[in-house]
Parts: C-alpha cells; sequence; structure tokens
C-alpha cells in the first residue's frame, strides 16, 4: 500500500516540473510598443532618386575660420578726426631711459608699452589747433598753432599744418612781429612775415599702408633784421634758413598695448619710422654770415640735427604714442630714447 502511494506522489511531481518547464519555454510577450522611423523625404533636385533615406543622418557644422589678421589703413580722413581746428590732446610720458632699442619691425607685431610706464610720468597738454586768420596767405591750411621759439626765446611763432588727401605737411611758418636784445647793444627783430616751405614739409603720407616709404625735403627762411654795433652792424636783413629732409617708413603693423588710463587699452596700428635732420644756414645782407659774427651769437653755420621718431598710429585715434632718438654725427642713434610718451585723451 505504502509502496502504491510512492508511485502515485512520485507521478505527480514529475507531472508538475513538466507543465512549470513549459511555462518558462513560452514566446515573450510581443512588444506592443511602435518604433518610429523619420523618412527623408525623396531628392527632386536630381540627385537621389531612390524615393527617400530611412536613415537618420546627423548634419555637422564646421564654423568658418577665423580671418587671418591684416595691417589697416590710415587715410587722410582718419587722422584729420583728432588734428583739426579745436582738437586738443593730453599725453603722459613714458620711462624714457628704460627704452634702449627701436620697436620691434614687421608683420602682427603685439608692442607692449606698459613695461615703460612711470610713477614720475609727466602729463602733457597740447598746443591749441586754431583757425587760419583770414589776412594768412596759407589759405589751403588746415590749422594752425602758435608756441615759443626754440632759437631765441623772446619770439614766438605760428606754424601751418596741411592735411590733404596725399599726406600731412608742414606748410609754413611765422615768427611773429618782436624784438629781442641780445645784449651789448645787439638786437634782432621779426618784422611779423609769413615764411612758406618750398617744398611743404612731409609729416605723413597718405593713405599710409604697410611697407609704405617716403622721402622729401622741406625748407623755408624766416626774416629779421640785426643791429650789431661792435660789427658795424645796423637794421641789416639776415635770413636765418632751415632746410628738413624727411624720410617717413612704416615698418609695421599689428597691436599696441598702453598703459591704464590710455586713450584705448589695445588698438591696431602701423608703425611709422620718421628720419628727419635740421640743417641751420645763416645769411647776412643775402651772403653767407661771418663766422666771427656768428660765434659771437653762438650760433653755427650748418649745424645739422637728426631725430628718429617711432609712431604709433590708429585708425581710430590717429598717433596714439611716440618714441624719439637722438642721433651721433653719423646719424646713429643713440640709447636710452630721448623722449617716449603716450595719448590719454583727444577731443
Amino acid at each position: 500500500m505504502l509502496h502504491q502511494f510512492s508511485k502515485i506522489f512520485l507521478a505527480l511531481f514529475i507531472l508538475v516540473g513538466i507543465f512549470s518547464s513549459c511555462d518558462k519555454d513560452k514566446d515573450p510577450e510581443p512588444d506592443t510598443t511602435t518604433d518610429t522611423t523619420v523618412v527623408t523625404p525623396p531628392d527632386t533636385t536630381g540627385g537621389d532618386t531612390t524615393g527617400g533615406d530611412t536613415t537618420t543622418n546627423d548634419t555637422i557644422v564646421t564654423p568658418d575660420p577665423e580671418p587671418e589678421p591684416t595691417a589697416i589703413t590710415v587715410t587722410s580722413s582718419d587722422y584729420i578726426r583728432f588734428q583739426n581746428v579745436g582738437s586738443k590732446a593730453t599725453s603722459k610720458t613714458l620711462d624714457n631711459a628704460q627704452i634702449r632699442e627701436f620697436p620691434t619691425s614687421g608683420e602682427n607685431q603685439v608692442w607692449d608699452l606698459r613695461v615703460y610706464a612711470s610713477s614720475n610720468a609727466t602729463t602733457l597738454e597740447s598746443s591749441d589747433n586754431l583757425p587760419i586768420p583770414s589776412s594768412s596767405s596759407f589759405a589751403s591750411a588746415t590749422y594752425m598753432n602758435t608756441q615759443q621759439s626754440t632759437f631765441i626765446e623772446a619770439f614766438t611763432y605760428s606754424q601751418f599744418y596741411e592735411i590733404s588727401e596725399e599726406g600731412y605737411y608742414r606748410i609754413g611758418n611765422k615768427v611773429n612781429a618782436a624784438t629781442a636784445d641780445l645784449g651789448n647793444g645787439t638786437t634782432l627783430t621779426a618784422p611779423g612775415n609769413e615764411d612758406t616751405y618750398n617744398p611743404k614739409e612731409l609729416l605723413l603720407k597718405f593713405p599710409m599702408n604697410y611697407n609704405d616709404v617716403t622721402e622729401q625735403e622741406g625748407k623755408f627762411r624766416e626774416d629779421y633784421t640785426l643791429t650789431a654795433p661792435a660789427f658795424g652792424i645796423t637794421n641789416a636783413p639776415v635770413q636765418r634758413q632751415l632746410t628738413y629732409p624727411t624720410k617717413s617708413e612704416v615698418v609695421g603693423w599689428g597691436k599696441v598695448i598702453l598703459p591704464q588710463g590710455a586713450i584705448s587699452d589695445t588698438t591696431e596700428v602701423l608703425l611709422v619710422k620718421n628720419t628727419s635732420s635740421s640743417i641751420v644756414n645763416y645769411f647776412l645782407n643775402g651772403n653767407t654770415a661771418p663766422n666771427a659774427l656768428l660765434s659771437a651769437l653762438n650760433l653755427t653755420e650748418g649745424a645739422k640735427s637728426t631725430t628718429i621718431i617711432y609712431y604709433f598710429i590708429s585708425k581710430e585715434y590717429g598717433t596714439v604714442a611716440s618714441i624719439s632718438f637722438d642721433t651721433n654725427a653719423s646719424g646713429n642713434a643713440r640709447f636710452p630714447s630721448t623722449f617716449a610718451r603716450y595719448v590719454e585723451t583727444k577731443e
């Protein structure tokens, strides 16, 4: 009996295992979610005629490359905005004693003038740019300014400037009427004549581009009358002739970084190198003045000096900085720089 019951129980156990196994082997329930296929419309432009692309394409957009830096061009209309009647500028000096080499020439340069900022900087005010008097013979002049003479302190003089499409020029000079007492009864009198530069002196050439080179010579005479009892001279006509050969070269382009408080922290510029000489000759009664007379007046016939000035010139602000160097008798630069400045404001 017990043996028969065991057989029945074993049969039931096997039967349950079979049903359990069958349940595990069932196919999984079908996925009732819907897959969405994005169909690209067929190309109707004549390219793909297959009826449409059923694959998903990710379009990769490549950004345009950054444009290569290029040199600016400065025109007369750029420059005249801050170099006209009523224009004013304030500048601060740089520590010129630390400038022991020329600014680097070449393309795409960066000139950082902050390294020459001085804690003892001097603030400079520009001369007033004045309108041209109606009585002046310099009708083409853009403006004039007046300052104390470096020849004889008793005199003041006015200089006349012209900005045209071709360049920035000094075209005339006028020593204002006055008499200077030179001691021992010697006097020098300026009648107040206007003296024309012939040809006019080129300061900057326009339009201004990298690698431009321009050479020009300006010349003018100042008229005086001289009384010198020790030499038996009374009211004799004398002239002081000045000749200015100038070479202007655009030797670099790039960006200049200026000290804090400048008209612009960083601006694109052209680097212009001007090499300008001044040659002085003296005439008495139309002839070269005698050396004895010139020596008594502490003057030297044919005296020549040459200055090299680097200008940093932007399209927006004109000249934003400059560095000057004196030269020796051979025309070679002396280091360090004799003067350097940067512009704070212009109006």
